[in-house]
């Protein structure tokens, strides 16, 4: 997969009279590899229209100009990179449709949930636990205070 995109990368620069220097085709694969399938060729073609924009007369694209141009359409395209670190070690990006941090279910853009059900309900049970353990402290408190009460007052 990755061979498949790098060639598409080069492959697609190369038609537009472009060429990417090393380091700015490993940001760029890094980029695209953390997108959808689906979403990396129209990605590809809207940082080369950017790219294109630019006044320049140089056709080497080094790493700046790159990382200047995928945060352009980053920016532009509404998907606002989130990238998180799930375990620790792979970074997964969320984009035009959300994954679940935890089992990487898919959601719509218009949920933009983030965790699973079951999830949020172990958390709920997890909060509802909590809340009576304090309540539970509470009413042992409050049920404790008059005699606090009546042992400050007998001892002045």
């Amino acid at each position: 997969m990755a061979d498949e995109l790098k060639t598409q990368l080069t492959d697609t620069f190369a038609t537009h009279g472009l060429t990417l220097s090393s380091e700015a085709e490993s940001y760029f694969l890094e980029f695209l590899e953390n997108l959808k399938e689906d979403h990396q060729s129209e990605c590809i073609d809207a940082v080369l229209e950017i790219l294109q924009k630019q006044d320049t007369s140089s056709t080497d694209v080094d790493h700046d100009r790159c990382m200047a141009a995928v945060q352009e359409y980053d920016a532009d395209s509404g998907t606002e990179s989130i990238k998180i670190k799930k375990g620790g070690i792979k970074k997964f990006r969320l984009s035009k449709q959300y994954s679940c941090e935890i089992c990487g279910k898919n959601y719509s853009r218009a949920t933009r949930q983030f965790y699973c059900i079951p999830q949020i309900l172990s958390f709920s049970f997890i909060s509802f636990l909590y809340l009576l353990v304090g309540l539970q402290l509470l009413n042992t408190f409050t049920s404790l205070l008059p005699g606090l009460c009546l042992l400050a007052f007998c001892s002045l």
